[in-house]
């Protein structure tokens, strides 16, 4: 034989039936609040992720720029197998200077060094007015070495800038980037 069921009665006072209209939309309205912070986070991880981008991509044009000039620093005074005329027409199309200084490389595209800078040639600059400019500064130094050592020798610090251009259109203002190597004499 079964056993009867038992009815259970709850009781429940008024206001303990469930959630109210108002604690649902407070529950809302934090999960709102923790979403704009959610979302903005994601904008902010996007700026950064941009800017980042750029400066690396100014790094590795300036690393470029540094590597050109010390092809053409060593075909122009330590190589000596190739032909005094070639070594000019080098340095000549490059346009570069190892005296101290600062010099711009090309940047609209009419400039005469264009053609060894640009797409058709160590294609380190891509297009005219790109998104930044690029120059170099020498700096001629006389190593001096610890008191009873050999004589040093002379060297030059390169200094290669890339500074972003800023327009009308541009949509983040990013950081200039230097980048600096040295050349032995």
């Amino acid at each position: 034989m079964r056993a009867p069921k038992k009815e259970s009665r709850c009781r429940t006072r008024r206001g303990e039936a469930g959630s109210s209209l108002i604690e649902v939309l407070i529950a809302l309205f934090i999960m709102m609040i923790l979403m704009i912070g959610i979302l903005q986070m994601f904008s902010v991880a996007c700026v950064v992720n941009a800017s980042s981008s750029a400066r690396t991509e100014m790094t590795y044009k300036c690393q470029q720029i540094v590597e050109n000039l010390r092809y053409i620093y060593n075909v122009s005074t330590v190589n000596k197998d190739l032909p005094n005329h070639q070594n000019m027409a080098i340095l000549a199309q490059a346009g570069v200077n190892f005296a101290d200084g600062t010099y711009n490389l090309p940047y609209t595209g009419g400039e005469a060094n264009y053609a060894y800078w640009g797409p058709n040639g160590a294609d380190v600059i891509e297009q005219p007015n790109g998104p930044y400019r690029l120059s170099y500064t020498v700096v001629s130094q006389l190593y001096l070495p610890s008191p009873g050592a050999l004589p040093g020798n002379n060297y030059l610090t390169i200094t290669v800038s890339a500074v972003p251009v800023t327009t009308a259109t541009t949509r983040f203002h990013h950081k200039r980037v230097d980048y600096v190597a040295t050349l032995y004499q």
